[in-house]
């Protein structure tokens, strides 16, 4: 899988300026869902929630 979104990423790139291209990612197996805290019941992002549930990927992606 993660093999697929990074043969995808690198064709978008190609057509990115390079400040816009996209130069870490991480996938998650777990979906971003009211019950788990990680959205509200209008499916808005709870960004707070989101930052400190992973911060350990997301410091991982900029090392």
């Amino acid at each position: 899988m993660e093999k697929f979104y990074h043969a995808l990423l690198t064709t978008i790139n190609e057509e990115l300026q390079k400040h816009e291209k996209i130069q870490h990612f991480h996938l998650l197996h777990e979906e971003w869902i009211a019950e788990n805290g990680l959205c509200t019941p209008t499916l808005k992002l709870k960004r707070e929630a989101i930052e400190a549930k992973f911060k350990p990927e997301i410091d991982a992606m900029y090392l």
